[in-house]
């Protein structure tokens, strides 16, 4: 069913929250296969009620920069960051597992589970997730490691570690 007074904004930071992307949205057992291909990763995904995403996750052992000759630009990948993207050869520096996905999932998790300095109510003893009508479901976010699985892994782990503490 489509929401015809759901307003839709092509502006990412005019949908930010759990409420403007997933209230009255149907969510549906699906899986949003190479999500980064979507217009808006990760927002698009949870608009049309999806409760998986996948993305392919790429960490390089030493820094390196890519010219494009056609497009004029230049891309420089860090050795300590992972990217998001299907392959090496379309990989942009800018597409990062943090700013995709991590930093705003955790933005909405901190949403969801606000500390209360004086609650009204007694607080659950269950975390809440990111769907505004089913918060007690599990989104589920599946990494496909492009690079080798154990430094991978490692830096993964050290990103989780950094945004989730």
């Amino acid at each position: 069913m489509i929401n015809v007074f759901r307003p839709f904004s092509e502006k990412i930071t005019d949908i930010l929250t759990i409420e403007s992307l997933t209230r009255d949205v149907h969510l549906k057992p699906i899986h949003s296969h190479n999500d980064y291909w979507r217009k808006r990763p990760f927002f698009d995904a949870l608009l049309y009620g999806c409760t998986s995403i996948e993305g392919d996750v790429w960490k390089f052992h030493k820094d390196y920069t890519v010219t494009d000759t056609v497009t004029e630009s230049t891309s420089r990948f860090i050795r300590d960051q992972v990217y998001v993207g299907h392959n090496q050869v379309h990989l942009k520096s800018e597409n990062t597992l943090e700013a995709l996905y991590l930093t705003p999932l955790y933005r909405m998790l901190e949403s969801a589970n606000k500390i209360y300095s004086e609650p009204i109510m007694s607080m659950p003893s269950k975390k809440f997730g990111v769907f505004f009508d089913s918060p007690e479901l599990t989104l589920n976010l599946w990494l496909d490691l492009k690079t080798e699985g154990v430094e991978t892994y490692l830096a993964l782990k050290q990103q989780l570690k950094n945004v989730y503490g």
